[in-house]
């Protein structure tokens, strides 16, 4: 359903003006009234849903302003996550003992192990033509490129594979 704006129009208060009789004293020219003027409200046509959408209009006394409490929601409400939730840090975990740099792959126990990673990732790259060798011309930007090595494991956190990846 769309709902259309509803708009009021301020109501025009007009003050009378009162002519000076002829031949009076200037001081005379605007008198004032002595009951105050009615305010001009014009009527507003709504269309018929605004009429019923509309709460009806409460006047209340100067003396006693009327406030309503404010509605709360009754329903409970449940966290999005469950208590019984609990955080494994797995990543962390895996990560322990992997070599985070190329000297220290070549440095470590598993260095051929890393090494035939190494050249299975370079053997998928060109398989795939990932990139192209070019010569580079003077003034150009290099993009660098790092390997990181990942240790794969089963269910049962024995060793499955060494991975390797060439990123930029």
């Amino acid at each position: 359903m769309i709902q259309e704006p509803f708009f009021s129009i301020l109501a025009i208060v007009v003050t009378p003006v009162v002519a000076a009789p002829v031949g009076g004293t200037p001081s005379a020219a605007v008198s004032e009234p002595k009951a105050p003027a009615a305010a001009v409200v014009p009527e507003v046509p709504t269309a018929a849903h605004e009429e019923s959408e509309q709460p009806p209009e409460v006047e209340s006394s100067a003396s006693e302003p009327a406030q309503e409490p404010l509605r709360r929601s009754q329903r409970n409400r449940k966290s999005a996550i469950p208590a019984n939730y609990e955080v494994y840090i797995s990543e962390d975990a895996d990560t322990e003992g992997d070599p985070t740099s190329f000297e220290e792959a070549m440095r470590s126990r598993y260095s051929s192990k890393w090494q035939a990673a190494m050249e299975d990732e370079m053997r998928s790259m060109s398989s795939n033509k990932v990139w192209d060798l070019e010569e580079i011309p003077k003034g150009a930007k290099t993009v660098g490129c790092k390997w990181v090595y990942k240790t794969k494991r089963d269910s049962k956190r024995n060793i499955e594979r060494y991975k390797a990846r060439l990123v930029a």
